[in-house]
Protein backbone atom coordinates (compact mmCIF):
# COMPACT_ATOMS: atom_id res chain seq x y z
CA UNK A 1 0.00 0.00 0.00
CA UNK A 2 2.72 2.23 0.48
CA UNK A 3 4.32 1.94 -3.08
CA UNK A 4 0.87 3.37 -3.80
CA UNK A 5 1.04 6.17 -1.93
CA UNK A 6 4.73 6.76 -2.83
CA UNK A 7 4.15 6.73 -6.33
CA UNK A 8 1.27 9.31 -6.00
CA UNK A 9 3.94 11.63 -4.25
CA UNK A 10 6.43 11.06 -7.00
CA UNK A 11 4.10 11.57 -10.01
CA UNK A 12 4.53 7.83 -11.07
CA UNK A 13 3.06 5.32 -12.16
CA UNK A 14 1.60 3.24 -8.59
CA UNK A 15 3.40 -0.28 -8.30
CA UNK A 16 2.28 -3.51 -6.20
CA UNK A 17 3.69 -6.87 -5.98
CA UNK A 18 1.97 -9.79 -6.93
CA UNK A 19 1.84 -11.01 -3.19
CA UNK A 20 0.70 -7.74 -1.69
CA UNK A 21 -2.10 -7.69 -3.92
CA UNK A 22 -2.90 -11.26 -3.40
CA UNK A 23 -2.99 -10.39 0.57
CA UNK A 24 -4.77 -6.67 0.49
CA UNK A 25 -7.52 -8.40 -2.20
CA UNK A 26 -7.76 -11.01 0.30
CA UNK A 27 -8.36 -8.94 3.46
CA UNK A 28 -10.64 -6.75 1.61
CA UNK A 29 -12.78 -9.17 -0.24
CA UNK A 30 -12.36 -12.39 0.69
CA UNK A 31 -12.13 -15.69 -1.96
CA UNK A 32 -14.65 -13.41 -4.07
CA UNK A 33 -11.73 -10.88 -5.49
CA UNK A 34 -11.69 -12.12 -8.79
CA UNK A 35 -15.13 -12.69 -9.14
CA UNK A 36 -15.84 -9.02 -8.11
CA UNK A 37 -12.98 -7.49 -10.40
CA UNK A 38 -13.96 -9.63 -13.26
CA UNK A 39 -18.00 -8.20 -13.07
CA UNK A 40 -16.48 -4.71 -13.03
CA UNK A 41 -13.84 -4.95 -15.74
CA UNK A 42 -11.17 -3.57 -13.06
CA UNK A 43 -7.47 -5.04 -12.35
CA UNK A 44 -6.11 -6.03 -8.99
CA UNK A 45 -4.31 -3.18 -8.77
CA UNK A 46 -7.61 -0.87 -9.71
CA UNK A 47 -9.49 -2.89 -7.18
CA UNK A 48 -7.41 -1.88 -4.32
CA UNK A 49 -6.99 1.79 -5.37
CA UNK A 50 -10.40 1.91 -5.74
CA UNK A 51 -11.92 -0.12 -2.13
CA UNK A 52 -9.34 2.32 -0.30
CA UNK A 53 -9.96 5.47 -1.76
CA UNK A 54 -7.10 6.54 -3.80
CA UNK A 55 -8.99 6.09 -6.91
CA UNK A 56 -12.73 7.21 -7.17
CA UNK A 57 -15.49 4.85 -7.58
CA UNK A 58 -17.75 5.59 -9.94
CA UNK A 59 -22.09 5.67 -9.84
CA UNK A 60 -22.10 2.78 -12.16
CA UNK A 61 -19.64 1.27 -10.22
CA UNK A 62 -20.99 1.79 -6.67
CA UNK A 63 -24.34 0.37 -8.20
CA UNK A 64 -22.81 -2.58 -9.41
CA UNK A 65 -20.72 -3.11 -5.92
CA UNK A 66 -24.49 -2.86 -4.64
CA UNK A 67 -25.57 -5.78 -6.36
CA UNK A 68 -23.25 -7.50 -5.92
CA UNK A 69 -23.26 -6.87 -2.33
CA UNK A 70 -19.98 -6.16 -1.65
CA UNK A 71 -18.97 -5.24 1.85
CA UNK A 72 -15.63 -3.76 2.38
CA UNK A 73 -13.69 -3.11 5.27
CA UNK A 74 -14.61 0.10 7.13
CA UNK A 75 -11.79 2.54 5.97
CA UNK A 76 -13.94 5.55 6.70
CA UNK A 77 -15.09 5.73 2.60
CA UNK A 78 -18.37 6.39 1.01
CA UNK A 79 -18.90 4.31 -1.89
CA UNK A 80 -21.77 6.12 -2.56
CA UNK A 81 -24.31 3.07 -2.08
CA UNK A 82 -26.65 2.54 1.25
CA UNK A 83 -26.66 -1.01 2.17
CA UNK A 84 -29.44 -0.27 5.20
CA UNK A 85 -32.13 0.02 1.94
CA UNK A 86 -31.30 -3.63 0.92
CA UNK A 87 -34.26 -5.75 1.52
Amino acid sequence: MHGLDLAAALSRDPWLTREAGDVVEELLLGATGAQVRDALGWDQLTMIRKATGREPVSQAEADELARLDVQWLAFGIEFGYDRSSRA
